[in-house]
């Protein structure tokens, strides 16, 4: 479904990092996320003087803009299945893209993605460089936005009101005010609902306490360069931070305070733990719905908070826990998708 007016915003993954005056590929294929808000912040420090020498005891004006630090975010995605896919791509960085085809391509469930969907397995990318993606906004009254460069340090999976959110958070090369675009942009409405809180599931930690609630983040610590190859008051390059590793993390609340749970904790036990979210309309003419599995062989609970000891039924207490890395499997996680999206860079033609 198309629609002619906004606010709006659509994205797409460029082949390279596009900063001021770059012009790298930028892929055919857009999506329209559902977003609460976005956040396109310059991050100006102007250029001040006003404390020199210069003949007046009074403060001299400043002179405009020194440097841009852009930040971008967008609040609370309710993302639908084609919407997930995108992120995980832009956040992740490596993946490959696989046609079902009733038989040979099997999901993490061991069973066959049928014609019409699409099998998509996601991983860190091992790299100098994120993967990093255009954004154009329009807001209610007309005002049009473009940043390019945007590379995510954060993809934070939540719940609120009973739906999926996704908040990506990331930094930008460039953000800046533009003309409204010439063909004007049509959003496309994806009218499949939203992910829910009840089609989540989690394997777990064997023995480990009556869980009562779970989040989770995909984290790949980035950072803007500024290199004299380029002439600009805008970073020229994006990269990932030096000496900081992707890692994914998250919060799960137990119910009760159980042996298993403080024993993984005290003894540094890894524990292989999966998280799965299915949708609930199934791909075209298919019975399959699209799920999304997050396999971890090597978790870690890394610290807790016990309620205090009260006048009350039960303790309860809350755990951070990592995915780290996995002598056995040589992992640190594998994300698979399954939807009907076929690919999310396509670049020329």
């Amino acid at each position: 479904m198309t629609v002619a007016l906004g606010p709006y915003l659509e994205l797409a993954l460029e082949e390279a990092p596009n900063c001021e005056g770059a012009d790298n590929t930028v892929s055919t294929y857009r999506t329209f996320p559902p977003a609460e808000d976005i956040t396109d912040d310059e991050n100006m420090t102007v250029l001040e003087e006003k404390n020199l020498v210069r003949g007046f005891l009074a403060p001299m004006p400043h002179l405009g803009a020194a440097m841009f630090e852009p930040k971008w975010k967008i609040g609370k995605v309710h993302p639908r299945p084609s919407h997930l896919g995108f992120m995980l791509a832009w956040m992740l960085g490596s993946w490959t893209s696989t046609p079902g085809d009733g038989d040979a391509v099997m999901d993490p469930d061991d069973v066959a993605v049928p014609i019409g969907a699409y099998k998509h397995v996601f991983e860190f990318r091992f790299a100098l460089e994120p993967q990093t993606t255009q954004a154009r906004a329009c807001t209610g009254n007309g005002e049009h936005r473009l940043a390019t460069g945007i590379a995510l340090s954060k993809l934070g999976f939540a719940w609120e009101n009973g739906a999926l959110v996704v908040e990506p958070d990331g930094l930008a090369l460039l953000t800046q005010p533009v003309s409204a675009p010439d063909p004007a942009v049509a959003p496309v409405i994806d009218l499949a609902h939203p992910f829910r809180r009840g089609d989540l599931t989690i394997d777990w930690l064997a023995g480990s306490a009556y869980t009562r609630a779970f989040d989770f983040a995909f984290n790949a610590p980035i950072e803007q360069i500024w290199s004299p190859v380029h002439s600009s008051l805008s970073p020229t390059d994006i990269w990932y931070k030096n000496g900081e590793l992707p890692f994914i993390s998250g919060t799960i609340d137990k119910a009760t305070v159980e042996d298993a749970d403080w024993q993984a904790l005290a003894q540094g036990n890894q524990f292989a733990a999966t998280i799965k979210i299915v949708h609930r309309e199934p791909i075209g003419e298919t019975d399959y719905v699209p799920t999304f599995w997050c396999v971890m062989p090597g978790c870690e609970l890394t610290k807790n908070a016990k309620q205090a000891i009260k006048a009350e039924r039960r303790r309860e207490t809350k755990y951070d826990w990592e995915s780290r890395y996995d002598h056995v499997t040589g992992k640190l996680a594998t994300v698979t998708l399954v939807n009907e999206t076929p690919a999310y860079a396509v670049y020329g033609g």
